[in-house]
């Protein structure tokens, strides 16, 4: 009984949901459009993602063999959506867990004199 009153009201709440999502009102924001300058950039774009994120997923993955505590706490809390993951995943193979241990030591020889306050 349990079970089925538990399915029915499931139902219900994703029903209400999906009713109530078609019929709001949608308003649209429209933006300004701002024209680029034709003056030279002084600041260098940066470029995000341009190993199409190999990055992120080998981060997420080596979180738990990085052996500080807090680059361990940091890494995990920019690292902590899975898709990209995935996303990276569905298409190149697993690394192994050497690999990742090596990703690990590279991460916190990268983040160390950050997170510890020692800059040069």
């Amino acid at each position: 009984m349990h079970r089925f009153l538990y399915q029915f009201v499931s139902i219900a709440l994703v029903s209400l949901v999906c009713i109530n999502g078609l019929t709001s009102d949608v308003h649209y924001v429209k933006l300004d459009v701002v024209k680029a300058s034709n003056k030279p950039m002084k600041i260098k774009p940066r470029i995000y993602n341009t190993d199409g994120g190999r990055s992120y997923a080998f981060a997420q993955l080596a979180v738990p063999f990085i052996k500080d505590e807090k680059i361990r706490k940091k890494v995990a809390s920019f690292t902590w959506c899975g898709t990209p993951t995935w996303q990276y995943f569905s298409k190149h193979p697993r690394p192994s867990e050497n690999e990742l241990r090596m990703e690990a030591a590279l991460i916190e020889a990268r983040m160390g004199d950050k997170i510890s306050g020692n800059v040069h």
